[in-house]
């Protein structure tokens, strides 16, 4: 049977609004919040936050003007690789501008609507009285982020000791611009893992109607391990009394509004990759016998990205999801 019913379409339980929390605070203050949670409840950005969204916009575009104007002009001594900086400078700032714009002025409603629906979900699958399945979510959600931005700080410590205000800039823009897409690509992730407990916990109820669990002893509170989704599914749930057929369409068709949601995100994330990956080649190639040090400043960067893409996938991984996009 399907939960209850709500009292109104935007009201959001304290429980799922806390396990993304910290993410969300930390992209709002970069302007990249998909939607405004207070009070209990959900709705589109305000239009003080798309302004301040525009501001932000502004001052990293300032930036990249900056470093185009200053920092690049070294570059004009080898026409290929002042091509191939050029190029993968405005593509970095094209993707920043494509994802910001998609993510806070595109699907402002739809995105509220999907935020509601995981609530919905957990309603239906009775999972608002199990407080430790979103709690273990909340704690990767968390880790996560500071994980990165600890990467960020570390990273833009080392590339700017010592180094003069084009670099400072250059580093700034790129930086900036990065972990704004990074941070995006974090929260699918931890979405991914969000189905992931789900389906799991519905694979334990199944489990348990076979096999009873007699003890309850698992003291995994950071990964949804098997022993972990057992219990807590024994404490709350009986197959005899569950409806597992629903829990599993309301999971599949709440899987995909969050596939038509971030699809746009995992096209830019995927292309961004690609092209990057040979552009940044055409540089060492060509600019290594020329400038080591800058060449080295446009390694750290793609090293950056590298470092923040495996760390996420490997707490993918690790959650071994089963649904992909």
């Amino acid at each position: 049977m399907i939960g209850p019913e709500f009292t109104s379409e935007s009201e959001v339980e304290s429980n799922l609004s806390k396990t993304f929390s910290f993410s969300r605070t930390v992209q709002l203050l970069m302007g990249m919040c998909r939607i405004n949670v207070k009070n209990g409840s959900a709705s589109s950005p305000t239009v003080y936050q798309k302004a301040y969204t525009l501001v932000i916009a502004m001052f990293t575009i300032g930036l990249y003007y900056t470093m185009f104007a200053i920092y690049l002009n070294k570059y004009k001594v080898n026409k290929n690789l002042y091509r191939a900086c050029e190029l993968i400078t405005f593509m970095h700032l094209l993707v920043y501008l494509m994802n910001l714009t998609h993510v806070r002025f595109i699907n402002n409603s739809d995105n509220v609507d999907f935020f509601i629906s995981m609530q919905k979900l957990d309603c239906c699958m009775d999972l608002d009285q199990n407080k430790c399945v979103n709690e273990v979510l909340r704690q990767i959600n968390n880790l996560s982020t500071y994980l990165l931005l600890f990467l960020t700080i570390i990273t833009v410590i080392i590339a700017t000791v010592g180094a003069t205000l084009p670099v400072i800039v250059t580093v700034s823009a790129f930086t900036f611009s990065e972990l704004s897409i990074i941070l995006e690509f974090n929260h699918i992730t931890n979405l991914m893992v969000y189905y992931t407990c789900r389906i799991r916990f519905v694979n334990s109820i199944i489990a348990n109607h076979s096999i009873r669990i007699s003890k309850y002893e698992s003291q995994d509170t950071l990964l949804y391990s098997k022993q972990l989704m057992r219990e807590l599914a024994a404490k709350t749930h009986d197959l005899r009394y569950s409806d597992v057929d629903v829990y599993l369409h309301e999971i599949f068709k709440n899987f995909s509004k969050c596939q038509n949601l971030y699809q746009f995100q995992m096209f830019l994330f995927t292309c961004k990759f690609i092209i990057g990956s040979a552009v940044y080649l055409n540089i060492v190639v060509t600019g290594l016998p020329l400038n080591v040090r800058s060449v080295c400043l446009y390694l750290m960067k793609k090293l950056f990205s590298f470092a923040c893409f495996f760390f996420i996938c490997i707490q993918h991984g690790i959650n071994r999801s089963p649904l992909h996009f």
